[in-house]
């Protein structure tokens, strides 16, 4: 007993040990002198294929590699606190949407409101795993959600050092939702995209096709996205639609990006749009009566189609047992006969002997 509690106490001394040799002075609750304090005017940078977002020292709108929130510290620094801080995250996301934030340890809701604005309040960073791991908070991630059910495509904000104290965090532009009427289409027919971002908003439409022509690949193209193709603008209730490319056969991958007041959100989910030739027409003339059939009637039909299976089990079996017993009833007429001729030579042989006696 006493040995079990000699262990005891020396791991719990090696914890704490290790704790303070991790971060010494601030396991304990001291708290790291503040450098900056974040301004509430940063903005985030411009949108393309990555969604991830990088922090940087400037200001920017011009569309790039990487979506960046930028963070402009104030030119005076603040008092220390002590303790946690509370942290507010905010930005523009679809009208009404729902957005999530989540991270290590963190799981967060809130609502946008009429002009997709957001933003999370009280988040107390940084904690004991901040001062472990050396960051502020841990690697954060934004998605919306509009109300047909629509995500968008996550924006992350990367970890700041524990020497940066930022109170506000923001604004992260959250891409626009995206969504086809149909995804697979018939040459020169009209089809529509269509999503959600904030209301009265320019929506950058970018798109590439695949070459079919170019027969067999080994290594198969990736399409890549350089400018937009054309810009639609939401209404005031956030919506926006366009026109889809259907007049030849290809495949197409679609998204779309934010330009709200000059800086650019990142991009949207990627859709893919197949545009088939005429003859497609029969496989929706099938996929139409599939689909207006009621599900009474289809199961009626499923009903006598095992109906029928079961019926031709049946005859087929019956067959079977007809030709079995052909067989036999053939093998034992073959046998009467193989009697019957065996017979006839014993009684010719008998009447020779016969002959020969008299």
């Amino acid at each position: 007993m006493h040995h079990q509690r000699f262990i005891f106490g020396t791991n719990l001394f090696l914890v704490v040990f290790w704790l303070y040799l991790m971060a010494p002075g601030k396991a304990f609750g001291q708290a790291p002198t503040v450098t900056a304090e974040i301004d509430n005017t940063a903005s985030i940078g411009a949108a393309t294929p990555t969604p991830t977002v990088t922090p940087t020292a400037t200001p920017t709108s011009t569309p790039g590699a990487t979506a960046t929130p930028t963070l402009t510290p104030t030119p005076s620094p603040t008092a220390t606190p002590s303790g946690t801080a509370k942290i507010t995250i905010f930005g523009w996301a679809p009208k009404n949407s729902s957005v999530n934030l989540n991270g290590i340890g963190v799981s967060e809701d809130t609502l946008a409101d009429s002009s997709g604005y957001f933003e999370f309040t009280n988040l107390s960073f940084p904690t004991l795993l901040s001062y472990i791991s050396g960051f502020l908070y841990p690697e954060l991630c934004l998605k919306a959600k509009d109300d047909q059910d629509r995500t968008t495509h996550p924006v992350c904000i990367p970890p700041l050092l524990l020497n940066v104290k930022a109170r506000n965090i923001g604004p992260v532009i959250l891409p626009p939702t995206l969504s086809f009427t149909k995804g697979v289409v018939r040459e020169n027919t009209q089809s529509q995209a269509s999503g959600f971002t904030t209301p009265d908003t320019e929506v950058l439409v970018f798109m590439a096709k695949k070459d079919l022509n170019q027969g067999l690949n080994i290594v198969s193209e990736i399409a890549a996205f350089y400018l937009p193709t054309y810009s639609v603008k939401s209404n005031q209730d956030g919506e926006f639609e366009f026109s889809l490319p259907t007049n030849e056969v290809n495949n197409w991958r679609i998204f779309a990006a934010t330009n709200f007041q000059g800086s650019f959100s990142a991009k949207s989910n990627t859709l893919i749009l197949k545009v088939k030739p005429e003859s497609y027409r029969l496989v929706e003339i099938f996929e139409d009566t599939t689909k207006s059939i009621k599900p009474s009637l289809l199961a009626l039909i499923i009903i006598l189609e095992v109906l029928i299976l079961v019926v031709l089990i049946v005859l087929n079996t019956i067959q079977n047992k007809k030709l079995k017993l052909k067989t036999e009833i053939r093998k034992d007429i073959r046998r009467v006969q193989t009697t019957y001729s065996q017979l006839q030579k014993q009684y010719m042989e008998l009447l020779q002997k016969k002959k020969r006696d008299i």
